[in-house]
């Protein structure tokens, strides 16, 4: 009997069409083909579970071609395409299903009607604790199944006389279970190698009582491995194990004809389907492998003697060390990733084949390559081909996680899983790579890893994501939502996942929030300036890069000084982009165009490029193209990639001065928004609050910049790029492409619709400002006042009467 607190049943059915625990299903049966739908039809006058395709074509449990992939039953039992119940079924839903197969030497148990009042049956207890693998409640939430990795074995599928519940079943091949993916709590997340607590379990369930106490498990928790050779065979040949038939027979093949290898692989196959070191020396004999180098002696043993005993010493270390899943399951209690993709220091590895064997002839641990490339795919990593279709990336990708990675780190990965798995042998394995590490950890090996094409989740026209601790924000033109992890249809990069928790503060008004503040200062709490800074962060929070909308958002100051001031808040509201995703912050002042590696730090996963305090006369005619069209990226010591446009960042300026640019092509790529007063380097916004934007926020205030940021991108997909009436921003622009006081003195001077003798236009400005502008040209003179024309929107014609020349001002709207 267990000595823990009972296990408490949740007394919920899921049966009546309560939901499916998706999220909760081991990563290891994700990937399987082995799904099928069911629901409860009456057979002969009693219920049963009948299979089903997603076509609703009957399925067979011994039918492969008749089971299908998780995605695809996942898909049509929400679509809402299945048909209602009618007089032949009494359920009123369609459940999930999944297939046994020995292929995968899955093994399930199924325990029905275990609980008692509230908590499970001592025994059904005993056998839950006892299998250190995934269980969950079953649909009526008064049974349970338990899916583990071994060998069925008992000859027995069903016992009826286990007391404490209706029956157990045990079933390995040629049977399906109704699944929930509602895990019993504190049960594994993984489906775990449990060959010796299943035998163990299945000896407490399958004999009677009175045997009971001779089936105790030993002090050490380990069963006496007392199969016969035919018992074994019997495993063996119910496993349906093709890669110990062909060594069995002398096949050396698959381990590229290397005759030590393919004895290290015989011996532990046959340790790890229960045969003693005296029955794996007599089977080896028996079989094709065996030759007169077996009773060769190595020092004070034989070669068969050393390689039974590496045998056994690396199959008891991996089983004891690995589950089938990953570090645990790397998603928070709340179901987001993790975002931790260290190697080495997890509790857990997916159980893979080595890519060491020891070589008894020579007596010392080699390392097979291919095996080293398999191992590595294994764990998720590969080759991404996303900015080059000649030039690769090596990532990672985990848990819908797409991680950057690296020789070093992949170098960490593998020296952690070797000190994980073998710490009787760690150290010959790692000499063994570090003797070899310029050829294990070199490029030229990894170019073996195969290509990875992960469906990225995107934001669309319509819809921009927001990827939380605790789960992904969708937002729409109507509203945000926060939604689990368990519902999001893509993978995402690591630098996508913004390190908090989301919280729906929607109910509550922001008055008094600090971020919604700061927005409404900067806008000198002007209403319609306010939403067009509120919708020039909205766009650029928005990932989706639409063509016919192709900006770049532009806060400058408004006030119009001869000195440059600036601390009016711009930096700091261009600032709250690094929080959101992937930012660039560039220094604008120093920045050179010049530079053929201006860009190099942009990589596939930014989003914003954010130029800081912009220079005077900042090139932007230089960043046309980068807005519009592809991005070229060239980097030190490596190949030009071209980002395309629709995954290329977006671009946002700050700065004390106005942004140059002449014609409709500066119009159709700039979004200008002058910044008010409020702040200044007398009173800035750790005055106004009474700490710093950012650094001296507590959880709760972060909780309520995201929903005002979330609020920002919703105004956008609702409004587009809301546009105000500029303040000052001709009037700067004149000044700085002219002179202060000519833009001073033609404001006031000129007369719309008058013809001025250019001449005399000129010699009215150097008198009003003389002796300042002796030299000035009649040349200058005319640019000037075009420049004026060209800012404020205004016709200019230069009609002549003999050798006069005219200039003459109108309105655009004036015939």
């Amino acid at each position: 009997m267990s000595d823990t607190d009972p296990i408490l049943a949740p007394h919920l059915s899921y049966t009546d069409g309560g939901s499916l625990g998706f999220d909760e299903i081991p990563k290891s049966l994700r990937n399987l083909d082995q799904w099928v739908l069911w629901r409860e039809e009456k057979r002969d006058g009693r219920t049963t579970k009948i299979p089903y395709q997603p076509n609703q074509q009957r399925a067979k449990s011994n039918d492969p071609d008749t089971w299908c992939s998780l995605s695809t039953a996942r898909e049509a039992l929400e679509s809402g395409d299945l048909p209602m119940p009618d007089g032949s079924w009494t359920g009123n839903v369609w459940g999930l299903g999944f297939v046994f197969s020995t292929s995968d030497l899955i093994v399930g148990l199924d325990l029905d009607d275990c609980v008692e009042g509230s908590k499970l049956t001592p025994v059904a207890q005993r056998i839950v604790e006892g299998i250190d693998s995934y269980a969950e409640w079953s649909p009526s939430g008064d049974g349970l199944h338990i899916l583990c990795r071994g060998v069925k074995p008992v000859d027995s599928c069903k016992a009826l006389d286990v007391p404490g519940m209706k029956e157990i079943e045990i079933y390995e091949d040629g049977r399906f279970f109704t699944f929930t993916g509602h895990r019993i709590d504190g049960r594994p997340r993984s489906v775990n190698v449990c060959r010796e607590s299943l035998h163990e379990v299945c000896h407490w369930a399958f004999t009677d009582e009175d045997d009971e106490e001779e089936s105790t498990p030993s002090s050490n928790g380990t069963p006496e491995r007392d199969l016969s050779e035919t018992e074994i065979w019997d495993l063996i040949e119910q496993a349906n194990d093709d890669k110990i038939q062909r060594l069995w027979s002398g096949d050396t093949s698959l381990y590229d004809h290397d005759n030590s290898r393919a004895d290290s692989a015989l011996c532990c196959k046959l340790y790890f389907y229960g045969a003693d070191k005296h029955q794996i020396d007599e089977l080896f004999r028996q079989s094709g492998l065996m030759r007169p180098k077996w009773d060769e002696q190595r020092g004070n043993q034989t070669y068969g003697e050393m390689t039974i005993q590496n045998a056994i010493d690396e199959v008891d270390e991996r089983h004891s060390a690995l589950t089938d899943d990953s570090a645990g399951d790397s998603r928070t209690a709340n179901g987001a990733p993790s975002g931790d993709g260290q190697a080495g220091n997890a509790p857990g590895m997916p159980n893979s084949a080595p890519f060491w064997y020891f070589d008894a002839e020579k007596e010392k641990t080699k390392i097979e390559r291919a095996g080293l490339i398999q191992f590595l795919e294994d764990h998720g990593f590969g080759k991404l081909y996303a900015e080059s279709d000649l030039d690769s990336m090596l990532v990672r990708v985990e848990d819908n996680i797409v991680r950057h990675t690296s020789r070093e780190k992949i170098k960490d990965f593998v020296l952690g899983y070797v000190r994980k798995v073998q710490p009787k042998r760690e150290a010959q394995v790692i000499d063994a790579l570090l003797r070899g590490a310029n050829v294990y950890f070199s490029d030229a090996l990894f170019e073996f890893l195969s290509p990875v094409e992960p469906d990225f989740h995107e934001d669309t026209p319509e819809k921009a994501f927001f990827y939380y601790e605790n789960g992904f924000v969708e937002v729409t033109a109507d509203g945000f939502d926060l939604q689990p992890y368990s519902d999001l249809d893509g993978v995402i990069w690591e630098d996508q996942i913004i390190n908090r928790e989301f919280e729906t503060l929607t109910d509550e008004g922001p008055s008094g929030w600090d971020w919604h503040e700061h927005l409404l200062n900067v806008a000198g709490h002007d209403k319609e300036r306010h939403n067009a800074i509120c919708t020039g962060l909205g766009y650029l929070m928005h990932d989706y890069k639409d063509p016919a909308v192709t900006k770049a958002i532009i806060f400058m100051d408004e006030k119009v000084t001869d000195v440059e001031e600036g601390r009016t808040g711009k930096s700091v509201t261009t600032e709250a982009l690094q929080y959101m995703g992937s930012t660039l912050r560039v220094d604008g002042r120093n920045f050179s165009f010049d530079s053929r590696f201006a860009f190099q730090e942009v990589t596939l996963d930014t989003a914003v490029v954010d130029f800081n305090d912009a220079k005077k006369r900042f090139p932007f005619e230089r960043l046309f193209s980068l807005i519009t069209d592809d991005f070229p990226v060239e980097r030190k010591g490596k190949d030009r990639v071209t980002i395309p446009f629709e995954d290329s960042p977006k671009f946002a300026l700050s700065t004390n001065y106005v942004i140059e640019g002449k014609g409709a092509s500066f119009q159709d790529r700039t979004f200008q928004v002058e910044f008010a007063d409020y702040y200044s380097p007398r009173h800035s916004p750790k005055d106004e609050f009474g700490h710093r934007l950012f650094d001296d926020w507590d959880a709760d205030e972060w909780a309520r910049f995201d929903n005002v940021m979330m609020a920002c991108v919703r105004q956008y997909l609702r409004d587009g790029l809301a546009s105000y009436d500029h303040v000052n921003i001709q009037e700067k622009k004149l000044r700085q492409e002219t002179c202060p006081d000519f833009a001073e003195w033609i404001r006031d001077f000129i007369e719309l619709g008058r013809r001025y003798d250019k001449k005399a236009l000129k010699k009215s400005f150097q008198e009003a400002y003389a002796p300042d502008y002796e030299d000035m040209t009649g040349y200058q003179c005319t640019t000037w006042v075009k420049t004026f024309a060209r800012i404020y929107d205004l016709d200019v014609s230069e009609p002549k009467s003999g050798s006069t020349r005219y200039i003459v001002l109108r309105d655009t709207d004036e015939k």
